[in-house]
């Protein structure tokens, strides 16, 4: 009897505990290798919301989506991404990994994307500077005026020829969990 209340007593600290740990409500952090593609570069994403993925995720895919972005080049060193894409092209690039074109007069859907170059030589780099990468490729889902999602996304060519296969990943990611 009293081997049962203790083994009553170890399994209801171990399910109260877990709880309090957030055991079993896993959502990934700011590093994210959740998906097949965030093996291949690093990507860093975060829902602001744990709640209304759906509405957002459908206004998307039927293409109630408006987008708007720059492309930022190195100010420090010579850039090298300077006319190899326009930002119509870059629209493109995200338009044909929606699958989707976009309607915007009925959207309450915006995609604030950003083509960023990374400047090696920047003196106020807080890291010392990753060789092995070109930029990043950042996305902000902002829906009915809200940020919902944020997603960041390293590509590796300077040229941004591997910005197609970036943008995928970015669209795959916000539609999965």
């Amino acid at each position: 009897m009293k081997r049962l209340l203790i083994a009553i007593g170890v399994a209801a600290l171990l399910v109260l505990g877990g709880i309090w740990l957030g055991i079993g409500s896993f959502t990934p952090g700011p590093k994210s290798d959740r998906l097949a593609c965030h093996t291949e570069v690093t990507v860093f994403e975060r829902w602001r919301t744990a709640e209304a993925r759906e509405a957002p995720r459908e206004a998307l895919q039927a293409g109630n989506y408006r987008l708007r972005g720059e492309q930022r080049f190195a100010q420090h060193m010579p850039t090298r991404l300077k006319g190899a894409l326009s930002d119509e092209a870059i629209e493109e690039i995200l338009i044909e990994a929606i699958g989707r074109a976009p309607q915007p007069e009925q959207s309450p859907l915006e995609i604030h994307w950003g083509l960023v170059e990374d400047d090696k030589e920047d003196p106020n780099k807080r890291n010392p500077p990753r060789q092995h990468f070109a930029g990043y490729l950042l996305a902000s889902f902002v829906y009915d005026g809200q940020e919902v999602y944020r997603i960041l996304i390293d590509y590796l060519e300077y040229d941004a020829s591997d910005l197609p296969v970036r943008a995928e990943c970015l669209i795959e990611s916000f539609l999965t969990d």
